[in-house]
């Protein structure tokens, strides 16, 4: 009995380790995908948005973007992906006007990651209790969505934006919102 009792805690150690084995390796070579984890926004409409804006006492309307191409970019300054997919956010910038969704975050701590790290943003909105986020499938940050001018998501990046993304699905999504 003794020697079952040591066993089981091994067996099931042995167990963990080789399903998140096989799940690690399945993500490296491609049969499983980590950009599109649970529920994506690409092909749907872009709900209505309308938030306070940061650094003043007015709001930002999507509704103000109808017609128009633009990226949507939702990050805070606590997520550490956020600060790494900065400066890939600043050179999406020059080729598509980004809104940011800043998700609960002190206004301060907000203010002081965009002095640092820069702001490309034309304007922020702030989403307090989250409740935008949630509407638009937000559930891990960053997420940046690209946005035709009718008002379709074209693409919904689940994860940090680096610089080869901006050569691949999303930067063709930024040039087929930007084109059309």
């Amino acid at each position: 009995m003794k020697r079952l009792i040591l066993i089981v805690p091994l067996v099931l150690f042995a167990a963990i380790a080789g399903l998140a084995y096989v799940m690690l390796n399945a993500s490296l070579d491609g049969t499983r995908s980590v950009q599109s984890i649970g529920f994506s926004m690409t092909g749907k409409k872009m709900p209505a948005v309308s938030l306070p804006a940061m650094g003043t006492s007015g709001t930002i309307d999507l509704e103000e973007w109808q017609g128009k191409a633009y990226a949507v970019n939702v990050f805070a300054s606590w997520c550490g992906p956020c600060k790494l997919e900065a400066a890939s956010i600043d050179v999406m910038a020059e080729d598509i006007p980004v809104v940011g969704i800043n998700y609960r975050d002190d206004a301060a701590d907000a203010a002081a990651f965009l002095d640092q790290f820069g702001n490309p943003y034309t304007m922020i909105g702030i989403d307090e209790d989250g409740s935008t986020s949630i509407r638009l499938g937000v559930h891990g940050l960053p997420e940046t969505f690209i946005i035709d001018s009718n008002g379709i998501v074209l693409h919904h990046q689940q994860g940090p934006v680096f610089a080869d993304d901006l050569t691949g699905s999303l930067g063709k999504a930024i040039r087929k919102a930007t084109e059309g």
